[in-house]
C-alpha cells in the first residue's frame, strides 16, 4: 500500500500533513502508510524493560512516559511515581493526550508478571504508530516487592 502522507511531520498524533497540504491525524497517517503487511496486521511483540533499567532511567530524569494499564481504582490505590493512567481498553482514546510524540519513550506496566493489560496496551500503541514502547512485565508487584516507592493511596 502506498500513500501520499508525509510521515516526517507525523511526530505527534495530531500533526501530520498529506502530500496535498491537507492536515490529517498522524494516527490516520500511520494506519494508512506505515503498518507492515495487510491492513489489520498485528504489530510485533512489545519489547520488555526490567525494573533496574526503568528505575535508573527515572532516577536520571530521562524522558520516559510511564503508563499504568489497569482500571482507575487500582491506579488510585497505588501507582509508580510519575505514572499516568491509561487503561488498556482506552488506549485509542487517551494516547494522543498522554504521549507527547510518536517517538516518545513509553513504558507500560500493570499489576504483575501474570497481568497482560500492559502487553495489550503496548500492542495498541504500536498499532497507532508509537515506535518506542516497552513493557515492564514485573509491574507494580515487582516494584513494590523491591521496596520501591509508589504514589497514590
Amino acid at each position: 500500500m502506498t500513500s501520499n502522507i508525509d510521515l516526517a511531520t507525523a511526530t505527534h498524533p495530531t500533526n501530520a500533513t498529506a502530500a496535498n497540504g491537507n492536515a490529517v491525524s498522524a494516527v490516520s497517517a500511520v494506519k494508512a502508510a506505515s503498518l507492515p503487511g495487510p491492513v489489520g496486521a498485528s504489530p510485533a511483540e512489545p519489547e520488555f524493560i526490567e525494573r533496574d533499567e526503568l528505575r535508573l532511567r527515572l532516577d536520571r530524569g530521562e524522558p520516559v512516559v510511564v503508563l499504568e494499564a489497569l482500571p482507575e481504582r487500582y491506579y488510585r490505590k497505588a501507582h509508580l511515581p510519575g505514572a499516568l493512567l491509561m487503561p488498556h481498553d482506552r488506549v485509542d482514546e487517551l494516547a494522543a493526550s498522554l504521549i507527547p510524540s510518536l517517538a516518545s519513550a513509553v513504558v507500560v506496566y500493570c499489576a504483575s508478571e501474570t497481568c497482560r493489560n500492559s502487553d495489550q496496551a503496548a500492542v495498541a500503541l504500536q498499532r497507532l504508530g508509537y515506535r518506542n514502547v516497552r513493557v515492564y512485565r514485573g509491574g507494580k508487584a515487582d516494584w513494590q516487592a523491591a521496596g520501591l516507592p509508589v504514589a497514590g493511596g
